[in-house]
């Protein structure tokens, strides 16, 4: 998947989203962004959740996790490599830590 026909790493070694709208709930909230992939760049909406460790102080931001999920088609970003292998969409999960 790193290769030139999909990820093409060696090229594009970083995949980034930039988010330019977010709505919604902390536990529920909807991110619009930009994905950009084998540097090409386009729009994506991914739903969050923002969670803290059970029994910590509401006011408390100084542990969380975020989970961000969402789905892409890899063509659009000309990630097309082994298609009897692999389908068009993406499923994406993100779980991040966030720590102070």
């Amino acid at each position: 998947m790193q290769g030139p026909q999909v990820l093409d790493t060696a090229t594009h070694p970083a995949i980034t989203f930039r988010s330019t709208a977010i709505t919604g709930t902390t536990r529920a909230a909807r991110i619009e962004g930009l994905l950009t992939a084998r540097g090409v760049t386009r729009p994506v909406t991914l739903t969050a959740g923002l969670y803290r460790t059970p029994d910590t102080d509401p006011a408390t931001l100084e542990s969380l996790t975020v989970l961000l999920t969402g789905e892409i088609d890899r063509h659009a970003f000309g990630a097309s490599g082994y298609p009897d292998l692999v389908g068009p969409t993406i499923t994406l999960r993100i779980l991040a830590r966030v720590k102070r």
